[in-house]
């Protein structure tokens, strides 16, 4: 999920898994919900047991195991949020695999950010020939 500053939101972006159409849909509020939570404070969140955490109960997902990790600029500005869910077995996730996760999702980060300013810069050089061949 990305940040949509324009409206304040997370916004699904990418998604896969037997959840992938329902989540495409997904949209959460900053400091709302696990991700918007995550979010806001840019600390992971994970828990091993959904039944027990009262944080998930009310998730429609029949996951058993989820996790919910940050993303963040190289300068620490935030971009959105990572969730992913086991959905067969609880997964007992260990801080080790914390950091692993944390290591790899720093990395997507500064290639989602050089996509979204790639992404930014076309448009730019797309407006700026538009504009010069209206004046022509």
């Amino acid at each position: 999920m990305l940040w949509d500053r324009s409206v304040g939101d997370l916004r699904t972006e990418a998604a896969i898994g037997p959840f992938a159409e329902v989540e495409k849909k997904m949209e959460c509020r900053i400091g709302q919900g696990i991700p918007g939570r995550v979010m806001e404070t840019g600390v992971p969140v994970w828990t091993s047991d959904r039944q027990s955490d009262g944080r998930l109960r009310d998730n429609p997902f029949a996951f058993k195991t989820f996790v919910c990790f940050p993303l963040q600029t190289i300068k620490g500005d935030p971009l959105g949020v990572a969730n992913a869910w086991f959905l067969q077995e609880e997964k007992t996730i260990s801080n080790y695999e914390i950091d692993i996760a944390s290591t790899y999702l720093t990395r997507a980060t500064l290639a989602i950010e050089n996509a979204l300013l790639h992404r930014k810069e076309r448009e730019a050089d797309k407006e700026e020939g538009d504009r010069q061949e209206k004046a022509a």
